[in-house]
């Protein structure tokens, strides 16, 4: 049984990465803070060893146990108000002694989690401390991937169920909730791939028992079609209707200009599927698994009664 340490569980792409690995059979141990909102992994307490980075020493951590691999999910996206440091803090610092720390405890595997905003960093764009510090980042498991097999996985928009706030589609989802009559969007002109979580979920576990010579290995990990926001918007909000949910809320498409946004992407995932993985849901599928299990919730919630 391989013993991996996973951070970020208790976001929403470490959350379904821990569930997933669970139920593999995996040997799971993660690292959070004691102030970490945990209802995300409720359901899987009892399931896995936990150890609190702001009391316990993060060394501790290794000299306690030996990890096959270190699944590095952990970021801050600097929308909750911290300033730079505390981003450089949890997006360098902390990764940096993680992956350090894996090379002096001789861990053989590190999976990282990058972001495909880092191939149209500019300055001016949106998000730039945030897409700076993950680049730095990257910098740094380059450098230490001479003593340690290092794997980048670069996603593209990640979407499913139990995403947080601040994130598009969580936004969108609570104006259809709220069955507002004017949502105010962009003209949804941008292009994404939009690649559902248990697809990148399924990637991450697949590339951890690929055979990869090299050791740095860096994977796009998308569905392999780019679309429209506005596409992705409009199916999101088809498929919430057709669950009862959001029967008045109107897209009000242009209420918004777009500025300092990467309008076109590409999408690349070739080398992703040379390892015999390849994404499992269409944007339509994936949406409507979203809305589904939104609706699930919504109905069972009688606050929420009133809005069918």
């Amino acid at each position: 049984m391989k013993h991996i340490l996973l951070t970020g569980a208790t976001g929403f792409l470490g959350s379904h990465l821990l569930k997933a690995l669970i139920e593999q059979e995996y040997k799971v141990t993660i690292v959070k803070r004691s102030t970490s909102d945990t209802w995300r992994i409720a359901e899987q307490e009892n399931l896995f060893s936990s150890f609190d980075v702001d009391i316990d020493s993060i060394e501790g951590v290794f000299e306690k146990n030996h990890f096959d691999v270190v699944v590095h999910a952990a970021c801050n996206y600097g929308r909750g108000g911290g300033t730079v440091l505390d981003l450089i803090e949890a997006n360098i610092l902390f990764g940096v002694e993680i992956a350090r720390l894996s090379v002096e405890y001789s861990v053989p595997q590190f999976i990282n989690f990058d972001t495909f905003f880092s191939k149209y960093y500019k300055p001016e764009l949106y998000m730039a401390d945030y897409v700076l510090s993950k680049i730095q980042f990257l910098e740094w498991l380059k450098y230490y991937s001479s003593k340690l097999k290092v794997i980048n996985l670069v996603c593209h928009h990640v979407y499913g169920e139990n995403e947080g706030g601040g994130k598009f589609v969580y936004w969108l989802k609570e104006n259809i909730l709220e069955n507002n009559k004017n949502i105010p969007l962009t003209s949804g002109d941008q292009k994404r791939d939009f690649v559902h979580v248990n697809d990148v979920v399924r990637f991450c576990i697949a590339v951890m028992r690929a055979d990869l010579k090299l050791n740095f290995n860096s994977f796009e990990v998308g569905s392999g079609e780019v679309r429209s926001i506005r596409e992705f918007v409009e199916v999101f909000h088809g498929k919430m209707k057709a669950n009862g949910i959001g029967l008045e809320a109107t897209l009000d498409f242009g209420a918004i200009v777009s500025n300092n946004e990467i309008m076109d992407v590409a999408s690349d995932i070739s080398e992703s599927r040379n390892i015999g993985w390849s994404p499992s849901l269409t944007m339509e599928e994936g949406v409507e698994k979203l809305a589904f299990e939104l609706s699930k919730g919504f109905k069972n919630d009688n606050n929420c009664n009133t809005n069918i």
